[in-house]
């Protein structure tokens, strides 16, 4: 009898954390909670290319030094990794078949006029390699293409997401308020006005982040315009450079080993044949 009370106290405990259905939690001030990445996590700087600078939160550097060096190097890029690894968490478990199905990419403006990109506005990307933690009901997963450099994007989760009886996946009440905004500026007006420019690939969005890739090639196209600016300088060496092969009898050649140290070796010289 206890048996039997304690499984129907199980079935309604379950039956209430479903009652309400399964929240795709929104807090793009937290990488943890997402969805990530997003915009929310940058700064203005007119000197990035972009005209935007990363700026994840930092742990205690103390405690955590190595991940704290890591962090701040990626709080110089002007943008996300084209190939990001996305993160969705949700308020329960979902069935993870139907990850794939649900959330995927919509490419936005390219924020640069120097070069098109393979996509363009309104092409949605699927994503792919997806990983479910069921710990933190958490999704992880990578686009399934590379993303454009410089390109703003929208991760979009809809209600093809469901739980595990099969009932489609709820936005969170953070997220319709933030694209409720009547703010003109911010992140939740960038975010509500991406939404506009992508509603015809779904109506069914339930949870999203716009995000800005990186300038990837940024440094290459710095250095092939330097290199373009400098002069050809042709120096001749100062010693003897052209001999008689008649004249060798062997070659020394030093090999670098490391740490100031170097390897002699001679290499005898035969007679070329007739």
């Amino acid at each position: 009898m206890r048996l039997t009370r304690y499984l129907v106290v199980l079935l309604l405990a379950v039956n209430a954390a479903f009652a309400d259905g399964v929240v795709v939690r929104f807090d793009p001030s937290n990488p943890q909670t997402g969805p990530f990445p997003t915009d929310f996590l940058t700064i203005a700087d007119a000197s990035q290319l972009t005209g935007k600078r990363v700026n994840l939160p930092l742990p205690d550097c103390t405690a955590a030094a190595a991940l704290c060096t890591v962090l701040s190097q990626i709080d110089q890029l002007d943008g996300f990794n084209v190939q990001p690894l996305i993160a969705v968490s949700f308020s329960a478990p979902v069935d993870p078949a139907t990850l794939r199905g649900g959330i995927y990419f919509v490419a936005l403006d390219n924020l640069t006029t120097g070069e098109a990109g393979l996509q363009k506005c309104g092409d949605m990307i699927a994503i792919n390699q997806v990983i479910w933690d069921p710990a933190t009901n958490t999704a992880s997963a990578k686009p399934d293409a590379a993303l454009d450099q410089h390109r703003r994007y929208l991760l979009v989760v809809t209600d093809a997401v469901r739980d595990p009886a099969g009932n489609p996946v709820i936005a969170d009440a953070g997220f319709t308020n933030c694209t409720q905004t009547s703010d003109s500026t911010g992140y939740c007006a960038d975010l509500t006005h991406g939404l506009s420019l992508a509603a015809s690939v779904s109506n069914h969005t339930v949870g999203a982040a716009i995000f800005t890739t990186l300038s990837a090639t940024a440094w290459l196209e710095s250095a092939r315009r330097q290199l373009q600016s400098m002069p050809v300088v042709v120096r001749h060496p100062d010693s003897q450079s052209i001999f008689t092969f008649s004249n060798l009898s062997s070659l020394a050649v030093s090999f670098d080993v490391g740490s100031g140290n170097f390897a002699q070796f001679s290499l005898p010289v035969a007679s070329p044949a007739p």
